[in-house]
């Protein structure tokens, strides 16, 4: 099974302040959903690794609300990643996951592409590479 990367770099845009750009994040995504159309991966990977915000639990759930409304599983596979550091608020990207699982996708956090591999059935050496 193939996967398709997005990097917090694609995924996020902030303010002149540092802080989340909401409408700006909305578009980005917007266009990022167009370019998967045709894609012929089987699971997307939020890649948030060194993403330079923190989302509040409001703006989670304003992006999985987005997903829901403007994606559709065709487009955003069978299933959803995402890939934390380490030292990231596991609670937060859990808090994604499952907002994510309740408007119909299947997702799950992680902090290990290996982990990521294992959910997907995959090599992790292939899955990805390395955060940007």
């Amino acid at each position: 099974m193939a996967a398709r990367l997005l990097s917090s770099k694609e995924l996020i845009v902030l303010s002149p302040d540092g802080r989340l750009d909401l409408d700006a994040s909305e578009a980005a995504l917007e266009q990022l959903l167009l370019s998967l159309e045709n894609d012929p991966a089987k699971a997307v990977v939020f890649d948030l690794r060194g993403a330079d915000c923190t989302l509040s639990v409001v703006e989670i759930y304003g992006v999985v609300d987005f997903l829901s409304r403007y994606g559709s599983k065709r487009t955003l596979y069978g299933k959803i990643a995402v890939l934390l550091d380490a030292e990231a608020s596991q609670r937060k990207a859990a808090f994604f996951a499952l907002c994510a699982r309740n408007r119909g996708f299947e997702a799950k956090a992680f902090n290990a592409v290996e982990d990521i591999g294992a959910w997907l059935g995959v090599d992790a050496s292939d899955l990805l590479r390395p955060a940007c």
